[in-house]
């Protein structure tokens, strides 16, 4: 579908994080809540501190939006987009967050959806 003349195109990227498998059990910090934040076109997102445990349960989702040539220079480029898991002893994306680990998703592989 051509967006409608003189409307701006944009997108949106969607980043969904249901739960997590087989953390390892932190004790030394006191760590009682696990956080993901993620970087994309200069602004950082989280999501919301839940308690720490071996399974945890997030249910929530990332969006950022950008425009038409930041999306064309994103298929074109070599670019992943890393997802960290932050052991949360302050604020979240703060200095008392803990990196636990990360995941890269590459975005070039990310599926382009036409919205409503």
């Amino acid at each position: 579908m051509a967006p409608a003349p003189g409307s701006k195109m944009y997108y949106q990227l969607l980043v969904r994080i249901y739960q997590g498998r087989r953390f390892p059990l932190i004790t030394e910090d006191g760590g009682k809540a696990i956080a993901f934040e993620c970087r994309f076109n200069s602004e950082t997102l989280s999501t919301d501190p839940v308690p720490f445990t071996p399974s945890p349960t997030f249910n929530t989702e990332l969006v950022w939006e950008y425009g038409a040539e930041k999306h064309r220079s994103l298929k074109s480029e070599d670019t992943t987009l890393r997802l960290r898991c932050v052991l949360a002893g302050g604020e979240v994306g703060g200095t008392g967050a803990r990196l636990v680990g990360f995941v890269l998703l590459d975005l070039r592989a990310a599926a382009t959806v036409a919205g409503p």
